[in-house]
């Protein structure tokens, strides 16, 4: 039930794993919990902001 991951600010992690099992798709802890503001950027991208857009609102303070 319990399972082991690196954590980019904690290292060694342990944890439960991921319930429930299914054998024809096995899934995996590819990372922990993401810090306050570290997928900003990337979910912006996919949302379609130009860098310009995505520039303007860390400086506005309306993303962290």
């Amino acid at each position: 039930i319990f399972t082991e991951w690196k954590d980019e600010t904690l290292g060694d992690v342990k944890g439960v794993n991921i319930l429930p099992r299914v054998k024809r798709n096995t899934a995996k802890i590819w990372r922990g919990s993401p810090t306050y503001g570290q997928d900003t950027r990337d979910l912006l991208e996919e949302f379609g902001y130009s860098e310009e857009e995505i520039a303007a609102l860390f400086e506005k303070g309306a993303v962290k």
